[in-house]
C-alpha cells in the first residue's frame, strides 16, 4: 500500500464545470423569482488579510500593490501566473489561498468571490448536502409542483436559520474529514520510523515546522528538536531564524528529515532535521521535553486558515500555540554583503466546491 497524489483528470475538470454553469444558473433564476433563496456565498477578503499577504509578497521579492476597492479574482490570479514555475510558487499558492474569507450559505446574495460569480449557489447535490435539498425544494415550488416540499421550506425565517445551521455543520464535517485524514496518514507512516526522507517546508509556526513529503504527509520539526541553535519565530515573515548562526527557515525550502515518532492515537506525525544516529535517545529527549509535550498535548478539532501566533518569549512557547496552519508556502532568504535579503527560494497561488 501506498499514498501517492492524484491529479484531476480532464473528465473530472469538464464535470466540475458543467456542475459549476449549473449551480450559478439555477442561482440567477431563483435571485429573478424575487423570493427568498438560499446562496453560497464567498465575500471579498478582508482589508487585514490583504495586507498581511501583500506584506508576504512583498518579502518575497514581489512589487505588489493590493487595494481593497479595486480587488478582483483576476488580481489573483495574475499574481499566481507571475510566479508560476518560480520558487515562491507553492508559497504563493496557499498564501493566496489563506487570505480569502470562509465560504457559506446565506439568504443574502453577496456574490461568490473566488468563483468570479455575482449569483452561486448548490443544486447539484442533493443526495448528500442539505442546502442543494433546500434549493431543489424552491424551485418545485417555484415551478407549482403539488408536491415535494413543505410550506416552511420558502419561509424566510426557516431559510435564514437553516443556511447558518447548514454553514456550521459544514465546518464540523470538514473538520472531521480532515482529523480521518490525518489518522489514515499517521497510520501509514508508522512502519517508516527511523528513516530518512526529503521534503519542503509547507507551515512555520511558533513552537515549529511542518514539513510535507512529495506524497503529501506532512509532520512536525518541533523548535525544541531543532538543537544547533536558539531558533525564534518570525510571525510577520513566517521564518524561524536561529539567534546565534542566523540561519533562516523559509516556506517552501527543501530539507532533509528522519521520521521519529508517529502517535496514531493523537494522530501526530513528528519529525527530526537531518539523519539521526540514535533513534532511541531522540525519542527520550521528545518525551522528556516540557516545551513539545506542552504544544502537542492538545490537538484542535480541524485546522483552519491563518492563526495569529504569539511570539516566542524566553524559552518558552506561547500557551496558545497548537497544531495550526499545517499548510503554507515557499522561500528561500539570505543577506548579502551588504545586508540586503536575496531570495533563494519560494513562489505563489486559488478554489470552491
Amino acid at each position: 500500500m501506498r499514498i501517492v497524489r492524484r491529479d484531476r483528470t480532464l473528465a473530472e475538470r469538464l464535470i466540475e464545470e458543467c456542475m459549476l454553469i449549473a449551480n450559478e444558473t439555477v442561482a440567477t433564476h431563483l435571485k429573478n423569482t424575487n423570493r427568498t433563496s438560499v446562496y453560497r456565498i464567498h465575500e471579498t477578503p478582508s482589508e487585514e488579510k490583504m495586507s498581511m499577504y501583500q506584506k508576504v509578497l512583498n518579502y518575497l521579492g514581489q512589487d505588489i500593490r493590493l487595494h481593497l476597492d479595486e480587488l478582483e479574482p483576476r488580481v489573483f490570479q495574475h499574481i499566481l501566473d507571475a510566479v508560476k514555475g518560480t520558487d515562491i510558487e507553492q508559497v504563493a499558492q496557499i498564501m493566496t489561498l489563506r487570505s480569502m474569507q470562509q465560504a457559506k450559505y446565506s439568504i443574502d446574495n453577496a456574490g461568490h468571490f473566488g468563483l468570479a460569480s455575482k449569483c452561486y449557489t448548490h443544486f447539484t447535490s442533493p443526495i448528500r448536502r442539505y442546502p442543494d435539498l433546500m434549493v431543489h425544494r424552491l424551485l418545485k415550488a417555484d415551478m407549482g409542483w403539488p408536491d415535494g416540499y413543505a410550506n416552511c421550506d420558502t419561509k424566510t425565517e426557516f431559510l435564514e436559520r437553516a443556511a447558518v445551521h447548514s454553514s456550521e455543520r459544514e465546518q464540523v464535517a470538514v473538520a472531521a474529514e480532515r482529523d480521518t485524514v490525518d489518522l489514515k496518514k499517521t497510520q501509514y507512516m508508522v512502519p517508516f520510523i527511523g528513516e530518512v526522507f526529503e521534503g519542503k517546508i509547507s507551515s512555520i509556526t511558533s513552537f515549529g515546522m511542518f514539513v510535507e513529503l512529495d506524497n503529501g504527509i506532512d509532520g512536525l520539526v518541533h523548535m525544541n528538536m531543532m538543537t544547533d541553535d536558539y531558533y525564534f519565530y518570525d510571525e510577520e515573515h513566517f521564518l524561524l531564524v536561529g539567534k546565534r548562526t542566523g540561519q533562516i527557515y523559509h516556506l517552501g525550502d527543501t530539507v532533509t528529515v528522519t521520521l521519529v515518532k508517529a502517535d496514531v492515537e493523537k494522530r501526530q506525525i513528528d519529525f527530526v532535521l537531518g539523519e539521526v544516529d540514535n533513534l532511541m535517545r531522540i525519542q527520550e529527549m521528545m518525551k522528556n521535553s516540557e516545551g513539545y509535550v506542552g504544544s502537542r498535548e492538545k490537538k484542535p478539532f480541524g485546522r483552519s486558515g491563518i492563526s495569529k501566533q504569539s511570539k516566542r518569549k524566553g524559552k518558552g512557547h506561547s500557551k496558545s500555540s497548537k497544531r495550526r496552519d499545517r499548510y503554507a508556502g515557499t522561500s528561500s532568504v539570505t543577506k548579502n554583503k551588504k545586508g540586503r535579503k536575496d531570495h533563494k527560494g519560494s513562489k505563489k497561488k486559488v478554489k470552491e466546491t
